[in-house]
């Protein structure tokens, strides 16, 4: 059972989120990459909203809105499968339905099944292939209604 909270990262936990965020780039497949002050930058210029228990950042959400859409940009959970990302995107969703975003977007790589299949459990459909030169991008979109359906 869950027992954290998730709330919108406070600028006194940057550093702290960095550290998370760099741990959970070496989890993709292929791992991302990207320097300490990018991570910062990306942190301070964009929304994010992370999973805390104990008082210490165990998972988060990096996202952007536009005019109808949110676009999650990267997400990641330091213990995997217990439950850290379902409540990330139910938060996000709830946060989508509240400012009338009326869906989320975000690209996961062909290589990484335990990120397709977390997207796939929470109800994203493809709506576009991306090839890049060693591996596939597949765009993913919901309705922040579905995660919430799939999420209570």
């Amino acid at each position: 059972m869950i027992e954290g909270e998730v709330c919108w990262l406070k600028r006194t936990d940057i550093e702290e989120a960095v550290d998370v965020y760099k741990e959970g780039m070496k989890m993709e497949k292929p791992p991302g990459q990207g320097s300490r002050s990018y991570v910062r930058e990306i942190l301070e210029d964009n929304r994010c909203i992370v999973y805390k228990e104990e008082g210490e950042i165990k998972g988060l959400a990096e996202f952007e809105g536009f005019e109808r859409f949110v676009e999650l940009n990267f997400m990641c959970a330091l213990e995997p499968g217990k439950g850290i990302g379902s409540c990330l995107m139910k938060k996000l969703a709830e946060h989508c339905k509240e400012q009338g975003f009326d869906r989320i977007v975000t690209g996961v790589s062909n290589k990484d099944e335990r990120a397709q299949s977390f997207y796939d459990s929470l109800g994203f459909v493809r709506f576009f292939v991306k090839d890049k030169e060693e591996f596939k991008v597949y765009k993913l979109e919901v309705l922040p209604e579905k995660i919430l359906e799939e999420t209570i």
